[in-house]
Order: structure tokens, then C-alpha cells, then sequence
């Protein structure tokens, strides 16, 4: 299938230190024409699952400028250059919460949008979970931990208030991992 399509040419719509956006023009051979795509390149991003010792989910609440909302999600973040997704993961979830865990394990990586974006998500499930630090967070960051039982969770995706994507695939891929 890629064999039929052509890359003639690129050129960068815009960039700056966190996205960088390209017009790339294909040629499709099977219909012999061309069209331009927009693609978006980011770096790679991490979601953690996080799991107390008690059976809770450590959720963030944060606003978010794209929705110009509060939300429910994991926590997660981007993996800086020449940085491992493992530690990516370890980091994030504690600057981001100020948990450390008995065990993290990597669930799998997902392409958040293969028709825009060019990045990929890994994601990670932590268990046996202690808020045991304070967080550090970014100069933007402002987050709120909750915790839920996994039925207040799932109460919470089946009415939309717990609804971002990345964590409902990765809340997905915790279920079948812990199904094995």
C-alpha cells in the first residue's frame, strides 16, 4: 500500500520548541495525482496508570487551553530528547502526583492521530502507588489529585466527565493487562 504513495515535497508551516507543523506533498501513483497533507510533529508522550495500595486510581485534574476546560486524565507528559520512555513515565508521574510505586510496567504504545500526528504514546501502569513526595510541577502546571475506586472510574467514563482520549485507551489497555 505505502509503495503507491510518494513523498515530492516538504516545507515547515511552522515550528517552535514543542510543535513543529509540515505541508507534504504525495503523490498517490494509483489515481496519478497529488495533494498536499498537513502532519504534525511532536515528541513522544507518556500516560501512567497509576494504582494505589489501596485499589485507587490516581487521577489529575488540570485545565487544559485546547478545551479551555478543567479535566480528568492520568498523569503523563512529554519524553524529552534522548530520554527513554521508562524514565519519561517515572518522572512524570512524580512530578506530576509525588507518588512513588512498588512496580511499573510498560501496557503498550499507541499512535494518538497517525492521520495528523506523527508522535507516538507509551503507556504504563503503576501499581501499589504512595503519594510520598511533594509534586514538581512545571511553571503552567497547576494539577489536583483525585483518586477513585475503579467503579467510580468507570461511572465516571460512562457519564463523559472522565473523557480524554489518551486515558481512555490507556484505561483500556490496563483492563486487558490485568485480565492475563
Amino acid at each position: 500500500m505505502k509503495s503507491f504513495w510518494k513523498l515530492i515535497d516538504s516545507t515547515i508551516a511552522f515550528n517552535d520548541r514543542i510543535i513543529s507543523i509540515h505541508h507534504n506533498k504525495y503523490h498517490y501513483s494509483k489515481i496519478d495525482k497529488s495533494m498536499v497533507f498537513t502532519t504534525i510533529t511532536l515528541n513522544d508522550w507518556v500516560i501512567i496508570v497509576p494504582i494505589t495500595t489501596d485499589g485507587k486510581f490516581i487521577v489529575v485534574k488540570q485545565f487544559r487551553a485546547g478545551t479551555d476546560k478543567v479535566v480528568l486524565e492520568f498523569p503523563g507528559g512529554a519524553v524529552d530528547a534522548d530520554e527513554h520512555s521508562d524514565i519519561a513515565a517515572k518522572r512524570e508521574l512524580l512530578e506530576e502526583t509525588g507518588a512513588t510505586f512498588k512496580d511499573i510496567f510498560k501496557a503498550s504504545t499507541i499512535t494518538p492521530n497517525p492521520a495528523l500526528m506523527s508522535n507516538y504514546c507509551h503507556v504504563y501502569v503503576a501499581t501499589d502507588c504512595v503519594i510520598d513526595q511533594k509534586q514538581n510541577l512545571d511553571l503552567f502546571e497547576d494539577i489536583e489529585l483525585e483518586f477513585y475506586s475503579r467503579n467510580e472510574l468507570e461511572d465516571m467514563i460512562r457519564s463523559g466527565e472522565f473523557n480524554q482520549g489518551i486515558s481512555l485507551a490507556a484505561y483500556s489497555l490496563y483492563l486487558l493487562n490485568s485480565c492475563r
